[in-house]
């Protein structure tokens, strides 16, 4: 039997903090604390939700290199989603996502579905700025991190070049 899916929470972060160095996957979870407390549950409600979690899509971030981003929000959520995935960098995933966790509802593949996504650009400059980089407190980067972001747009090794949107390109 299929579900109507429904929007039930929406959590929204953004750090303007000066000294504030947030990484990525926290202000993740941040707002995923957020969304769920905009659903207007009990305590209770909110963690028997969250627990309830079956579905993590993580949209792909360029500001810092994890091995295993959907898998960390999950642990760190403590859920154990049976599905988990990480996009490419390409402007339609959300929509796609919110698309494809539309899809599982309605198919009963999931239950309680999962979208975040986090950039934290302004917090690696102001690292860079203070010689705090790359931060020795933040999740250990899958990749070396050098070799992916500049926060000035430079020239990188064999022929890879950074720009401010952290993309790099061959």
């Amino acid at each position: 039997m299929g579900f109507t899916p429904i929007i039930i929470g929406v959590g929204d972060v953004r750090n303007k903090a000066a000294q504030h160095f947030v990484e990525p996957v926290d202000l993740m979870l941040e707002a995923i604390r957020l969304s769920l407390i905009d659903c207007n549950l009990s305590p209770l409600n909110s963690q028997r939700l969250q627990s309830d979690i079956d579905s993590i899509d993580v949209v792909a971030c360029s500001t810092w290199p994890y091995h295993d981003l959907p898998g960390l929000v999950s642990e760190r959520l403590g859920v154990d989603a049976k599905h988990k995935h990480y996009t490419p960098s390409m402007g339609n995933q959300p929509v796609k996502l919110l698309n494809d966790m539309a899809r599982r509802i309605v198919t009963g593949e999931s239950k309680v579905a999962l979208m975040t996504g986090g950039e934290t650009l302004a917090s690696l400059r102001k690292l860079e700025k203070v010689k705090n980089f790359p931060p020795p407190t933040w999740t250990k980067p899958g990749q070396d991190i050098n070799a992916l972001y500049s926060p000035n747009g430079v020239d990188l090794p064999d022929g890879k070049w950074c720009s401010l949107l952290n993309l790099t390109l061959d």
